[in-house]
């Protein structure tokens, strides 16, 4: 290195041993500060200073080496605090509401020479090792929690007491000045009151007042069909799901496979998945709901496990009916329903008992229903399928509502005998496939239905595309169909756009669609357009209301539809 390199570096080193031979006796002096004067046992005043304020304590110095110790009492003002930790050069004091501030000044008497306060260290734990195998395995709270499921819906459905009001109405208006219109309105009330705070006790009402208007209405048809007034559901019931259950009155199911019934249904739990149940009753007539003398009774086995992977729901019943002093149905019934997490399974049947000579000529022991569906989804794709076989159902009850002709034709023989068509069974099925994103969904499907024995057939396609939040919230829907049939062949096709406004409170939309269809009876094709507007508005959590309006008009039809709704479901 030369001597003009070297020149700078021992300046900077000499500088550097001049300032710290400076500073030292300053140190030295400052140290010297912290420590009284005086002897031990002596009692002193310190002068304090707060250095820091953090989270309600304050920072105060000097420390122990001055004479501190924990539990010490100093004084700012006229406030005094405790001394909760100490070091060498600080001490701690929890400030309470009298706060403090960087810069303060207090004091404090203390007696030289005391000893620090003895701390007992807790002694180190022994490893996680020691202790393995000493505890059984954790059991989780959840695995002893069941939970009974319950159906998801608006908050309000959730409480022990719910009503519904609605009023309904529909009209159709023809266009082209042909023919007359009819209208009907409706005015439904649904009721669920639980009365009695803790006791399942409930009562369950479904009623509506409805008219028909028409000009010729006295000259129609079928007005045993339209009673003012009509009681779905009268129902006083206790007991739970899953327990003990009893209800009697207008019932709206009598079991899984049955709907209306005047009179009881009971429920008993034979363990926590299985259950057993029977009803009986008066069945109301089909056409006014007035009570009839006509009377039902049966029961059913359920099986449920919503436990398991595939929460299995098992149910077979049977049931038998009186009418007019003889037996008239008989009939079992089965279903079985998988809810696994990719999809869903589902079968159900009934078997039809007849006597042998029954007025249909139809045999004695029949499949009288076997249905099967089940869907599939793996990741943003859909597959379902459905199919099965059914027959027209047959009762006397039934018949004594009916033409003849509905149940039975008779066809006679080449030896006279005659023959009851109208036992024969329809087979149909159908599938469908489909790809669900976020904000897509594509699908089609066909579906194919068949008489054999009357030589009918019906073959049919579709597709269907929807777009949602396009701009904003506008959706659009589109979709193609296509029939065939022995009577009928048509091709459509639709478009449907909508939007949502007011934060999804208010919903538009419009459809328009066109078919392209041909009677294979006749020579000449015919088109027919469907236009229409909707309308959704829901001002708050209780009430919506809903409109439609749509026109159809064709070389065929000519008519305006109108109908709406409007649902009100007060806090109770």
């Amino acid at each position: 290195m030369t001597k003009t390199r070297l020149r700078p570096v021992l300046l900077a080193l000499g500088l550097a041993l001049a300032s710290s031979a400076a500073a030292a006796p300053k140190t030295k002096d400052k140290d010297a500060e912290k420590k009284p004067a005086g002897k031990p046992g002596e009692r002193v005043k310190l002068k304090l200073e707060v250095v820091d304020v953090s989270d309600g304590r304050a920072y105060l110095s000097p420390g122990s080496e001055a004479g501190l110790r924990v539990g010490d009492d100093v004084r700012f003002g006229k406030d005094e605090y405790e001394v909760i930790t100490v070091t060498e050069s600080f001490a701690v004091v929890l400030m309470g509401e009298h706060t403090l501030a960087v810069g303060d000044k207090g004091a404090a008497t203390v007696e030289l020479g005391r000893e620090e306060a003895h701390v007992d260290h807790i002694a180190t734990p022994p490893g996680l090792s020691t202790f393995r195998g000493a505890w059984s395995e954790p059991r989780r709270p959840a695995e002893d929690q069941h939970p009974d499921p319950v159906p998801l819906g608006l908050i309000e459905e959730q409480g022990s007491n719910r009503v519904r009001l609605s009023a309904y109405g529909y009209g159709v208006v023809p266009t082209a000045g042909k023919g007359t219109g009819v209208g009907r309105v409706e005015l439904r009330g649904v009721l669920h009151v639980e009365p009695f705070v803790g006791t399942p006790f409930a009562i369950d009402v479904d009623v509506a007042a409805e008219a028909y208007v028409a000009p010729n209405l006295d000259d129609r048809r079928a007005s045993d069909a339209r009673p003012p007034i009509r009681v779905r559901r009268l129902e006083l019931a206790y007991g739970r799901d899953r327990s003990w259950f009893g209800s009697v009155g207008r019932l709206r199911y009598a079991s899984s496979f049955l709907g209306t019934l005047d009179g009881v249904k009971v429920r008993a739990p034979i363990t926590d998945d299985l259950s057993l149940s029977a009803f009986g009753g008066l069945v109301p007539e089909p056409l006014n709901g007035l009570p009839s003398g006509t009377s039902r009774f049966g029961g059913e086995v359920a099986y449920e496990d919503l436990e398991a992977g595939v929460r299995p729901r098992v149910v077979v019943g049977g049931h038998a009916s009186r009418f007019e002093g003889q037996t008239d149905e008989r009939r079992v019934d089965a279903s079985v329903d998988l809810l696994p997490d990719f999809g869903r399974l589902g079968v159900s049947s009934e078997l039809a008992f007849f006597d042998k000579n029954n007025p249909w000529q139809a045999e004695t022991t029949e499949l009288s229903s076997l249905q099967g569906d089940a869907s599939v989804r793996a990741g943003v794709v859909e597959v379902s399928a459905r199919g099965g076989l059914m027959r027209p159902e047959r009762s006397l009850w039934l018949a004594s509502f009916l033409p003849p002709e509905w149940l039975c034709v008779a066809n006679p023989t080449a030896t006279g005998a005659s023959v009851c068509a109208g036992n024969d069974a329809t087979y149909s099925a159908a599938g469908d496939i489909g790809l669900r994103f976020t904000k897509t969904s594509a699908q089609v499907g066909a579906h194919y239905i068949s008489t054999p024995e009357a030589d009918a057939q019906t073959v049919g396609a579709f597709s269907h595309l929807r777009l949602i939040d396009l701009v904003g919230t506008l959706r659009l829907d589109a979709g193609v169909t296509a029939n065939q049939s022995d009577l009928l062949r048509n091709v459509a096709a639709s478009l449907s756009p909508g939007v949502e406004v007011l934060e999804r409170s208010l919903d538009l939309s419009a459809r328009y669609r066109v078919a392209y269809s041909r009677y294979r009876a006749a020579d000449a094709a015919f088109l027919e357009h469907w236009l229409g507007v909707a309308i959704w508005y829901s001002p708050s959590r209780e009430v919506d209301v809903a409109l439609d309006a749509d026109t159809v008009f064709g070389s065929d039809v000519d008519i305006l539809v109108l109908q709406g709704l409007v649902t009100w479901r007060p806090s109770l």
